[in-house]
Formats: structure tokens, sequence, C-alpha cells
């Protein structure tokens, strides 16, 4: 008995061995797929990057046309090498500023401010959004520009200690979350006393956010 015992725990962990093994190398299999399509898609994006910058040096340095192909290769760089997106998005606000075009200019630095975020640099991305004023920006991207500072905001909110912070840059993103949603829906605004917290359902005290969001900025400045 002892010993018909010992066989079947044998014949037990030699499958088990067995299956183990191969689950094993199954993952390996799919490791090497992965690593290998990764090499693939980085040399293609490498490759697509090499060319844009190739045009860029053939391009007139403040030109739409080099302003457009910054703006193609920060989208290559941006979610894979950050440092490099951030330049090429410094480069074209140099180029905007240099054309006189404000439109380009801001759309770049609320692109710049949300990099910024992204990457939780914070301070970096207010300072960004104090050069865009509110007052002077196009209709065109007043929904980018809400939406900019309700990342932002979340983003800070989200990765604070502070309970005091929490609560105040969730407030300011919600406001801004408001806002975009009013756009998509052609709603017209909701007076701000009758406004509640989502997580809560308490009152929303009126802050220079949300004075800023309703009046367009014209009165109040965050």
């Amino acid at each position: 008995m002892g010993k018909r015992y010992r066989i079947i725990l044998f014949l037990f962990f030699t499958a088990n061995m067995v299956f183990a093994e191969s689950n094993l190398d199954s993952l390996l299999v799919n490791l090497d797929q992965t690593i290998l399509q990764h090499e693939i898609y980085k040399d293609r994006r490498e490759a697509r990057i090499r060319e844009l910058k190739g045009k860029a040096t053939k391009t007139a340095p403040n030109s739409i046309a080099a302003y457009q192909l910054n703006d193609s290769i920060y989208r290559e760089y941006k979610s894979y090498m950050c440092d490099s997106a951030v330049l090429y998005l410094t480069k074209n606000i140099r180029i905007a500023r240099n054309l006189r075009d404000q439109e380009r200019e801001y759309k770049s630095k609320l692109l710049l401010a949300s990099l910024h975020a992204a990457t939780g640099m914070y301070q970096e991305a207010i300072d960004v959004l104090e050069e865009v004023r509110r007052e002077d920006l196009p209709a065109s991207l007043t929904r980018d520009y809400y939406a900019c500072k309700e990342q932002v905001y979340r983003e800070i909110s989200g990765n604070s200690r502070d309970p005091q912070s929490i609560r105040r840059y969730e407030d300011k993103s919600f406001v801004y979350r408001d806002s975009l949603a009013m756009m998509a829906t052609n709603m017209p605004p909701v007076p701000r006393l009758l406004r509640f917290r989502a997580s809560n359902a308490l009152p929303m005290v009126p802050s220079a956010a949300t004075t800023e969001a309703e009046t367009g900025g014209e009165t109040t400045r965050m």
C-alpha cells in the first residue's frame, strides 16, 4: 500500500512539473514575441522620426510647415521620450510667437501643460497655463483649454497628500469638467449655488475657478 501511494505521488508531481514547464515555455515564447514586436514598433517609430527631422532641416525655420513638422515629431515622442516631446512643443511656441500666431502658440502651450501634468510636473503645468490668457483665447481652443485645466487640477488632486489641497483642486477640476459637459450638450450654465459635488452631494462654494468658467475669465482670473 505504501509503495503504491509513493508511486501515485511520484506520478502526480511529475505531471505537475511537466505542466509547469509547458506553461513556462509558453510564457517565454509569448514574452519573446512581445519583445520582438516592441522592437519592431520602436524601429518603425524611430524611422518616422528620422524622416520628419530630415524634412524639418529642409524647411524654413519660422514657417507653418516647420510648425506642422514639429507637431508631428512631438506626437511621435510624447509617449516615448518626454524630454524630446517637450523640446518640440517649445520650438513650436517660439515659431508661433515669431509668426504672431496666437492660436498656434496657445495650442502648443496647452499641449505642453497637459504633458507636464501627465508626467508629474505640476508647477510647470500651472506656470504654462498662466501664460494662456482666457480673454485672448480663440474660440476654437475653448474646449482644449477647459480639458487641460480639468486634467491639471485632477492630476494634482489625485497625487496630493494634503486633504485641503485634494479638496481644493478636486473642486477646480469639477468646475472645468462641468463646463466641458455643458459644451458637449449645449446646456445653459447651471447657477453656482445649485451645483452639487458629485462625490458627496455637498453644495460647492463659489470659487475663482467657477467664476472664470462661467464668465469666460473676464472678471476673475485664477
